[in-house]
């Protein structure tokens, strides 16, 4: 059995639209490994997305002022 963490590891290989049909396989006779694989994509791309974005009130780089 191929753990948790390997499917996950291998489906962020993939590009996007590759992803359903690679956990369709991989994920083929258990549907809740497929959730559980589904969710932590989702968190990965929530928490990728949150680190991209400065603190909200906080000057960015760009919008800072020269010292």
């Amino acid at each position: 059995m191929i753990p948790d963490a390997e499917i996950f590891a291998d489906a962020l290989e993939l590009p996007a639209s590759e992803r359903a049909k690679f956990l369709d396989q991989a994920c083929v006779r258990d549907p809740a490994l497929r959730k559980r694989i589904e969710a932590l994509l989702a968190a990965h791309a929530a928490a990728r997305d949150f680190l991209e974005q400065p603190p909200a009130g906080r000057p960015t780089p760009r919008s800072a002022e020269p010292y």
